[in-house]
């Protein structure tokens, strides 16, 4: 063998444990140790010696270590494998734990802003909806019961919006709508009437987007509708108050001006208008003694100066440059937070009844 050592050899890679053994003449285990042939488990023992020999006789046996190695490490690797799974296992345990927990929050989190959603709907009377591209509900939220006397379940999947309109119009009102779908329209605050249970009606202002598929295609639409019904009552009663003082103010002889703090004139009546040949709209925003008195600058001693500036009714007779007499009265006017905003100011064309009177003054005078 090319790796025969004859006797006699000098053995030049002994190891310090080996020269040790030879030393102490106790027997070792030595290794896994390297050399140029291997990795190995070395065992050495002292063999018996003749009596006549005094050098130490020593049997090594070289065991081959990479096998064993691989097993020693495969053993040790075991239990911390095993402890590391236990530790993932924990961790993952904990972890799913944490997750479960945080979901649990936001799930609850999610049902309480859902519930408050819910609330804040009906409080406001406020429905939400949404409908498919043939006008059928697909979704309307509780406050319909609130607001319509409808139970939602009623609605959603056999009713269309269409529906919700009172008989007379309803052709027409569907038209309209299924017109602006056409268009992809959003709209905003319409206004409908809608028959409840029990008779009566209830104006609903409605707000809606389309949606859209991703190829363009209309997949309905979504949106919400409040209650004005009470706010359409309170703005129809201000409408028909605004027309029958309209009509009183309109039908008395005086002239009467609504003037800003400039004297420009924001209302005027029928009267007012027609003495100077125009309509009360053409007067809007023209200062006041442009058409009665001097265009450039107000009239003397004027009630509605006076009023201006101190606040209090004035009352006074005011001559025009024309010659008319006017028997005026001022009283001023204040916004909602106690400012000064402007005058209203009443006037009556004395002056046929002041010549009268003059006239009449002189009668006397001669027959005096």
């Amino acid at each position: 063998s090319p790796n025969l050592s004859p006797p006699g050899q000098v053995y030049a890679e002994a190891s310090p444990t080996l020269r040790a053994v030879l030393d102490s003449e106790e027997d070792r285990v030595e290794g896994p140790s390297r050399d140029p042939w291997g990795i190995w488990v070395s065992a050495l023992v002292h063999l018996p010696r003749p009596a006549s020999e005094s050098r130490p006789i020593l049997l090594g046996v070289d065991i081959p270590a990479r096998q064993w190695l691989r097993e020693v490490a495969v053993h040790a690797a075991l239990p911390a494998s095993l402890a590391a799974l236990v530790i993932l296992t924990a961790l993952g345990a904990l972890h799913l734990l944490r997750s479960r927990r945080r979901l649990q929050a936001r799930q609850d989190e999610l049902a309480r802003s859902e519930q408050r959603y819910k609330e804040l709907a009906v409080q406001s009377r406020t429905i939400h909806w949404e409908i498919n591209p043939q006008g059928l509900f697909t979704y309307v939220s509780p406050a319909v019961e609130a607001v319509l006397g409808i139970a939602p379940e009623s609605l959603v999947g056999s009713r269309h919006f269409f529906d919700l309109y009172p008989p007379d119009g309803r052709d027409a009102f569907q038209q309209e709508i299924f017109d602006r779908f056409s268009r992809r329209e959003i709209f905003r605050e319409f206004e409908h009437p809608v028959p409840v249970p029990g008779g009566g009606l209830r104006w609903l202002s409605s707000n809606g987007m389309p949606r859209l598929n991703p190829d363009g295609s209309l997949l309905g639409y979504r949106g919400f509708s409040s209650d004005v019904t009470e706010r359409r009552q309170a703005r129809e009663e201000l409408r028909s108050s605004e027309i029958q003082k309209k009509a009183i103010l309109d039908n008395i002889p005086l002239h009467v001006l609504l003037l800003d703090k400039t004297l420009r004139i924001q209302w005027a009546n029928q009267a007012a208008a027609e003495s100077v040949g125009r309509s009360p709209d053409a007067l809007i925003g023209q200062p006041c003694h442009a058409l009665w008195a001097d265009p450039n600058h107000p009239c003397e001693d004027c009630p509605g100066v006076a009023a201006l500036r101190s606040g209090q009714p004035g009352h006074g007779r005011v001559e025009t440059p024309d010659g008319r007499i006017w028997d005026e009265r001022a009283a001023p006017i204040f916004d909602a937070g106690g400012r000064l905003a402007g005058v209203v100011e009443i006037a009556e064309d004395i002056t046929e009844r002041d010549r009268k009177s003059t006239r009449l003054n002189s009668s006397h005078v001669r027959l005096s």
